[in-house]
């Protein structure tokens, strides 16, 4: 809906996801390479209003499914979980979910809700905190893991996480 990927990458590739779904327009012809990185990419560039309910149909044999088939990894970026039916929708053909979390910025209610939003895909689902400073030590084995203690205890607890 609002692509970052362009201005990130210099992306010139770019089409309507409807397009792409739906077989139009065939989607190895829309993919980018970017040199530095060497990643493969595709930005969608449109409203996005049209392409749900493609999205809700059989993908065995569909462009999702065969880029599943070409790459190591397909990495879709959506729309923030809590601003449309984006997030839910994609969650269903994800493999695993990835739900990044803003430290401090982030209210914990709204954390809950979007995990109960994506745990209805029943499947394998990550949090990754960003913009926080906490450093951890060099010798501790479980660095980055959280030590269990206040909000954060009787949060995870709640989603059996950490």
């Amino acid at each position: 809906r609002s692509p970052i990927l362009r201005r990130v990458l210099s992306a010139t590739a770019s089409a309507d996801p409807a397009e792409v779904l739906s077989g139009r327009v065939p989607w190895q012809q829309q993919i980018g390479r970017d040199d530095r990185t060497g990643l493969y990419y595709f930005v969608a560039a449109g409203t996005g209003a049209r392409f749900l309910p493609l999205l809700e149909q059989p993908i065995d044999q569909g462009p999702i499914a065969q880029m599943k088939s070409t790459f190591d990894f397909v990495i879709i970026d959506s729309p923030p979980v809590m601003r449309v039916a984006d997030a839910t929708v994609l969650a269903r053909i994800a493999d695993t979910i990835m739900f990044v979390v803003a430290a401090r910025r982030t209210r914990q209610r709204t954390v809950v809700e979007g995990l109960r939003r994506l745990m209805v895909a029943a499947k394998p689902l990550g949090i990754v905190l960003t913009n926080t400073d906490e450093q951890p030590s060099a010798e501790d084995v479980y660095a980055g893991y959280p030590r269990r203690r206040g909000r954060w205890a009787a949060f995870a607890s709640r989603f059996q996480i950490g």
